[in-house]
């Protein structure tokens, strides 16, 4: 059985769909270590056209720790990261987890 309502299609934005984008090289770059190179260029366009998003640093910064490189570029995700959970309350505790989580869980690759 179906239901009577119909599904409603959602419709992205050029933004949405960009940064959309963005996580899906993030996700090329975990599965393939070659594309690793790409993220310090997905870290600018996020930092300048996506300062609201918390979520992609945090896995910019899971995927160069996992394949050990980068440390600069670490330090300056985790910094960020550090600083909007202190000026967004509302973002504080779930970018703390993550933070937490990468801090006790990493194993290098």
């Amino acid at each position: 059985m179906f239901p009577r309502e119909k599904m409603h299609k959602i419709k992205y934005d050029k933004e949405d769909l960009e940064l959309h984008e963005l996580y899906r090289t993030v996700r090329d770059a975990r599965n393939n270590r070659s594309q690793v190179s790409t993220l310090p260029g997905v870290w600018k366009k996020v930092l300048h056209e996506f300062p609201s998003d918390w979520l992609l640093p945090l896995e910019i910064l899971e995927v160069l720790q996992t394949n050990s490189v980068e440390d600069e570029l670490q330090s300056q995700i985790w910094n960020y990261l550090e600083a909007k959970a202190s000026s967004e309350p509302s973002l504080k505790k779930l970018i703390d987890n993550g933070l937490s989580l990468l801090r006790n869980s990493f194993t290098p690759a």
